[in-house]
């Protein structure tokens, strides 16, 4: 996660239940390479609480891409506007959304309202 540059967890106590990892190039594009959530932390909408934070903060770039590693994954994904745009590779499709990315890296304490910086 050293060459991310944005990373965004969710925490209850010391155990990590979300995480959000992204990488840009600071001018046109980023590439959101996962939303994980702990299966038993799953449907409480935590990747959701995160996705909204980054996505208000991701406001400058052109656009992103996604490639869900979970064809079940997908409807969470276009909640937030993404729509598939081509085929990565004969397993994978790109999913875009237009006109968002800029973030610092901040974790989500418990009870999911706090915010507090997280440094890698």
């Amino acid at each position: 996660m050293r060459n991310s540059t944005h990373v965004i967890s969710a925490w209850d106590g010391d155990r990590l239940i979300d995480l959000l990892r992204a990488l840009d190039d600071g001018a046109t594009i980023a590439f959101l390479h996962y939303v994980m959530v702990d299966p038993k932390y799953q449907g409480r909408h935590i990747g959701d609480e995160l996705m909204n934070r980054i996505m208000k903060n991701f406001t400058d770039l052109l656009h992103v891409k996604v490639i869900p590693s979970d064809p079940r994954t997908i409807t969470f994904y276009e909640r937030y506007g993404f729509r598939q745009y081509d085929n990565y590779s004969a397993s994978s499709t790109y999913f875009i959304r237009a006109g968002f990315f800029s973030v610092t890296r901040w974790a989500l304490a418990r009870p999911f309202r706090r915010l507090r910086q997280w440094s890698l």
